[in-house]
């Protein structure tokens, strides 16, 4: 059966729907599956829906309206939250600015970093610092980003 939803309360949780057979319907916000249900600017809405035993509105889905805009689906982000240091920024880092600790100090570890510095600007020790460099930049790109968020975040 087709309707228009008539009223919502968002305190109450109900809603009345006035279905195309001129009956009205009670329904509540658990009818909408999957928890697609927005109360905001559900007047007026077109729905189909079943009417239970108990002239109850169940399962209800909303239809198209060409004047109503199409709801917009969540996406998931590939952006870490702000403060979150990311694997790959690490090994970066490591890789391109390790023989000045850039590494070290975007993970947290200032002192390693401070270390880095100073073997670098001494003339035996700038090799050895570019093996640092290197391996921890195999090691970041080797790590999960769950091990890497054990780890360092």
């Amino acid at each position: 059966m087709t309707g228009q939803v008539l009223d919502y309360s968002v305190q109450n949780r109900e809603g009345v729907i006035s279905g195309d057979d001129g009956q009205r319907y009670r329904f509540g916000a658990d009818e909408w599956p999957s928890g697609r249900f927005a109360s905001q600017g559900i007047r007026g809405q077109r729905v189909d829906f079943e009417v239970d035993d108990d002239g109850r509105a169940v399962n209800l889905y909303l239809l198209d309206s060409p004047s109503l805009p199409k709801p917009v689906e969540a996406t998931q982000t590939a952006t870490a939250p702000t403060g979150t240091k990311v694997r790959m920024t690490a090994a970066l880092f490591a890789l391109l600015l390790g023989l000045f600790g850039v590494d070290q100090f975007y993970i947290g570890k200032t002192g390693a970093g401070i270390g880095r510095i100073v073997l670098t600007v001494t003339m035996l020790g700038a090799p050895a610092s570019a093996a640092w460099s290197l391996m921890s930049a195999i090691k970041f790109f080797s790590m999960t980003d769950a091990d890497f968020d054990a780890t360092y975040n």
